[in-house]
């Protein structure tokens, strides 16, 4: 799933589950990190106030959830369960808040990145 709008809010329950086997994120929020010839690319802002509250993600190849570019977001009660590097991984984003969520399995980590 990918999330290019802003004020964007996913709501579910525990039992609401992200299948994300054979993708790279289950849920990729803001821009792209490679720039047309394949190199990295420190985004601008691509979406501002996204929330994501009571989902499960799991087997994501790489991430749960990641975002790039993304101003204000809130991750809080959710489940990463065995996706590839990280639960959530927040890049070049900025004014976040992830509570009380629960990572297992995988590389098992929620990761903080700080602009």
């Amino acid at each position: 799933m990918r999330v290019l709008k802003d004020h964007i809010t996913i709501l579910g329950s525990e039992g609401a589950i992200i299948d994300a086997t054979g993708f790279a994120n289950g849920i990729h929020v803001g821009a792209d990190i490679f720039g047309p010839n394949g190199t990295p690319i420190c985004p601008p802002v691509a979406v501002k106030g996204f929330t994501l509250i009571g989902l499960t993600i799991r087997n994501a190849v790489s991430n749960g959830i990641f975002l790039s570019g993304v101003d204000t977001y809130t991750l809080a009660h959710a489940k990463y369960l065995y996706n590839g590097d990280y639960g959530t991984y927040p890049s070049r984003s900025n004014n976040g808040q992830i509570t009380f969520n629960y990572a297992q399995g995988g590389g098992g980590y929620l990761h903080l990145c700080r602009q």
